[in-house]
């Protein structure tokens, strides 16, 4: 089964393999795993490690979860207000009743 680095803030995933994780993290291969079982941040990376069964709601459900230090979001021009951008990349949609929702790209 493949095993992928999640980067919640990018909305990416690249495949890898436990034996590269343990060359760059220095930690063991049941540490990884307890991590992924566990849903938990690899810190060293800033990534979460996933697998096939990780859904996109799943993974959605980690995107919203990042509270990013510093962003700044600004409204796209010609969106009317509705939509803006973050110094991060990241897109979201202003409601008609003033709450955002975050949009996986």
């Amino acid at each position: 089964m493949a095993i992928y680095l999640y980067d919640p803030v990018s909305n990416t995933k690249k495949e890898t393999t436990y034996e590269a994780l343990i060359a760059i993290t220095g930690k063991t291969k049941n540490n990884l795993m307890s991590n992924k079982s566990k849903r938990r941040k690899i810190n060293c990376l800033n990534r979460y490690l996933i697998d096939e069964k990780f859904t996109k709601k799943d993974r959605y459900q980690l995107m919203c979860s990042q509270k990013l230090k510093y962003e700044i979001w600004k409204n796209i021009s010609r969106s009317n207000g509705r939509y803006q951008v973050s110094n991060y990349g990241r897109i979201r949609r202003v409601c008609k009743n003033g709450k955002t929702k975050l949009l996986m790209l």
